[in-house]
């Protein structure tokens, strides 16, 4: 009769091993993050921003996989463990091949007592950044190398650091050069361009203006 508690016992501890691992690849890739924002070079600016940009431009990966990387990695649990790490490896290996900075390893007593929710929230202190300012550029009318389907990426990863609890998970654009974004909730949200400013517009009413993406970018 106590084998199945000896069994869920056993159970309990690979997966709480498993979570354990997880979080100190999670740290290491912070720590790499922090080494790529602080790093600058005058042909392609920050290194953080510069990553990001490949990741997304090169289009190699997913992106709920874009997401785990740079918005949302505590919510890469939800999926399996093994997806999980792979995309933080993955992270660490773009930063190493773009940046040349060496992947850290950061001892198990720095991240202490925090969780991954918190590891994800130090993330998105950089990460937001990031993106905010990656945004803003693709904005100017003078920045021609970002596509539409390219800006919609940008956008929406950037709204699942904004909002973590609720990340956008579903991106597109249509023949009428709409972004689209879809969260968790299946609440939709619409972009599209103007008289030459992008504008976040009535889903229904695309010629309504709600307010213009700058005004969204803090």
């Amino acid at each position: 009769m106590q084998l199945p508690c000896v069994l869920m016992s056993f159970a309990f501890v690979i997966v709480w091993a498993d979570i354990m691992t997880y979080m100190r690849v999670v740290t290491n890739t912070n720590r790499h993050i922090e080494q790529a924002y602080a790093n600058y070079n005058n042909l392609r600016g920050n290194g953080l921003e510069h990553v990001i940009r490949r990741i997304v431009c090169e289009n190699e990966y997913t992106f709920d996989q874009m997401n785990f990387m740079i918005a949302v990695p505590e919510r890469a649990k939800f999926t399996n463990l093994p997806e999980a790490v792979f995309t933080q490896i993955a992270l660490q290996g773009k930063i190493s091949f773009e940046l040349s900075i060496r992947v850290p390893n950061v001892p198990m007593h720095y991240f202490g007592n925090v969780n991954l929710t918190e590891l994800g929230n130090l993330r998105r202190v950089l990460t937001k950044k990031a993106l905010n300012n990656i945004i803003r550029r693709a904005l100017n009318v003078n920045e021609k190398d970002v596509t539409l389907s390219q800006l919609c990426y940008f956008i929406g990863l950037w709204m699942s650091a904004k909002i973590p609890t609720l990340y956008t998970n579903f991106i597109d654009t249509d023949s009428d050069n709409i972004c689209i974004l879809k969260d968790e909730s299946d609440h939709v949200i619409k972009y599209r361009s103007i008289g030459g400013i992008f504008y976040q517009v009535d889903v229904d009413n695309l010629d309504y203006k709600i307010i213009t993406l700058e005004e969204q970018l803090y």
